[in-house]
């Protein structure tokens, strides 16, 4: 894998940053022995260079190099609250809707549960009346086949008698005929 000056020059500000001594096998741990001598040697010739550039620098230079990162913190630092409180505010009005929605959610879901459980004992109630009149019906057809039945016995019997009154009656109609004496006619002959 290559190893960029960047590379370099990080782990040798780390090493510094610790107090420690920059060498070729030192900055090597510090990438995780990666990268050769051969590459991290010229390298760190030229960190050096330019940590030699930096510390001869006039003391006016270094003071006003101080002061103008100062106040390059001190305008971020004043932008990243300004933004942070802006943020915060907007996320605070987030927070507040989003609980707003939960809580009209809540009650929904409560009324829409209420609703359900209305529902779920009226249909029960529906289902015992078509259970109660489905059983009514069964008893209805088993009585109406019951009183047909009769009424088809009784209409036999009718019939039947009817039958048998008919032949009476003409039995005594003929009867009646043989005992009734003729009756003139207008002719004066006898019918």
């Amino acid at each position: 894998m290559t190893i960029a000056q960047d590379d370099v020059f990080a782990a040798a500000d780390a090493i510094a940053a610790r107090g420690g001594e920059p060498t070729n096998a030192s900055v090597r741990a510090e990438l995780g022995d990666r990268g050769s001598f051969s590459t991290i040697s010229p390298l760190i010739k030229e960190w050096r260079e330019q940590q030699e550039e930096i510390a001869a620098l006039p003391a006016e230079v270094e003071a006003r190099a101080l002061e103008a990162a100062g106040t390059i913190y001190t305008i971020a630092r004043d932008a990243a609250e300004r933004a942070y409180h802006g943020d915060k505010a907007k996320m605070q009005a987030q927070l507040t809707e989003a609980h707003t929605a939960r809580d009209e959610a809540l009650d929904e879901v409560h009324r829409l549960e209420s609703v359900n459980a209305e529902l779920e004992a009226a249909n029960e109630e529906m289902q015992t009346a078509v259970s109660d009149a489905s059983e009514a019906l069964s008893q209805a057809r088993v009585e109406v086949t019951e009183v047909r039945s009769d009424c088809s016995d009784q209409v036999n019997d009718l019939k039947s008698q009817l039958v048998a009154e008919r032949a009476r009656a003409d039995a005594l109609e003929r009867v009646l005929e043989t005992l009734r004496p003729e009756a003139p006619n207008s002719d004066g002959e006898a019918t």
